[in-house]
């Protein structure tokens, strides 16, 4: 349905900001900068009234190669 749908979209536009930066600056995007970033946007959706809310949970892993678990 829809819910699936918009979640998908999402993930894909998570990737395509991670994926940007890391063209740009040549290093991987730090998790909070991503986190930052897709926040920016979603504000956006809270400010124009044409634009439908949809309810979604962001759960954000980040793995660090350099400290130990």
């Amino acid at each position: 349905t829809y819910i699936t749908a918009y979640c998908n979209a999402q993930v894909q536009h998570a990737c395509y900001e991670a994926n940007n930066f890391c063209c740009r600056y040549g290093y991987n995007i730090p998790m909070p900068v991503l986190a930052k970033c897709i926040a920016d946007i979603k504000q956006v959706y809270t400010q124009i009234a044409s634009i439908q809310l949809l309810a979604m949970v962001y759960l954000m892993i980040e793995m660090d190669d350099e400290q130990d678990p």
